[in-house]
């Protein structure tokens, strides 16, 4: 694990180079700081850079940032074991898979099997509710004359 935050440590520092990156967190680590309405999904996607209005310090196990969310500031502490992901801005990819969520694995180990698990969800959903239909409105009788 120790190689694994020090080699997350190395990539995320190098891609701090650059203009922006955008870290691919896993929300279940309890050390993870970031809005409540990010924790709902299991994986989320920050973007920081070190030219952002918002401090931002990158330790051995940890980054700090104060992020903009909806106009607002939001002091983030994000921990290296939750980032299971890094894309540059260049589009350079570091992916760490023990730090991943079971469903991102699944989705990058096989992605057509992820859709289809993804769409056979959308049709149970869509079926247990049935959907109402509204008429439209009948067109007007009265056309316009010049």
């Amino acid at each position: 694990m120790k190689e694994s935050l020090e080699e997350k440590f190395a990539s995320i520092d190098k891609g701090l180079e650059g203009e922006y990156i955008l870290l691919h967190i896993n929300t279940s680590d309890e050390k993870l700081i970031i809005p409540s309405h990010l924790r709902s999904k299991s994986s989320v996607t920050l973007k920081i850079s070190r030219w952002f209005r918002g401090a931002m310090e990158l330790f051995e196990d940890r980054i700090e940032a104060e992020l903009l969310f909806d106009g607002k500031y939001f002091n983030c502490s994000i921990p290296l074991p939750a980032v299971w992901g890094l894309t540059s801005a260049t589009g350079q990819h570091s992916v760490w898979p023990d730090s991943a969520p079971q469903d991102v694995l699944v989705s990058l180990l096989n992605p057509q099997l992820y859709a289809k698990a993804k769409e056979r969800q959308k049709v149970e959903i869509n079926n247990s509710k049935p959907q109402k239909t509204v008429p439209l409105p009948a067109k007007g009788h009265l056309r316009r004359v010049k």
